[in-house]
């Protein structure tokens, strides 16, 4: 919905696909050692990506991230593609390389933050002529 009007433009996973904001990896980590746990996946695998840290917890945070292919060096001389979500599962399931980590978990964009997306879009468009007639 946005601008009033309501439409249907594809199944759920297309709409991720189209307006999805990448995805969201969850982790927690060992009892107080979550700034360790979330130093080593900014070093090891946000390192050259778009991400930002949206939530914080005592033991868990989460990184919100985008997937490209652009090849590039891992922090371990490894050539990979940036972002591959088979290169994120790789690393993340060895332990020895995430030792503060107790868990993870991985997910895609939810519908929520498609909507929001979507709408905010439609208001920053609306928004945006009126705000530059005050601006001049």
């Amino acid at each position: 919905m946005t601008m009033g009007r309501l439409r249907c433009i594809g199944s759920s996973l297309h709409l991720k696909e189209i307006y999805g904001t990448g995805f969201r990896l969850n982790i927690f980590s060992k009892p107080g050692r979550l700034e360790e746990a979330c130093q080593s996946i900014e070093e090891q695998l946000m390192a050259g990506k778009d991400y930002r840290r949206i939530d914080k917890f005592t033991n868990s945070s989460t990184f919100e991230f985008q997937l490209s292919n652009v090849p590039s060096s891992s922090a371990h001389g490894q050539e990979q593609e940036n972002g591959e979500l088979s290169t994120i599962f790789h690393y993340l399931n060895q332990p020895m390389m995430f030792p503060a980590i107790e868990d993870w978990s991985i997910s895609q964009a939810t519908l929520e933050d498609v909507f929001i997306k979507v709408v905010t879009q439609g208001e920053d468009a609306i928004a945006l002529p009126g705000i530059a007639q005050y601006t001049a």
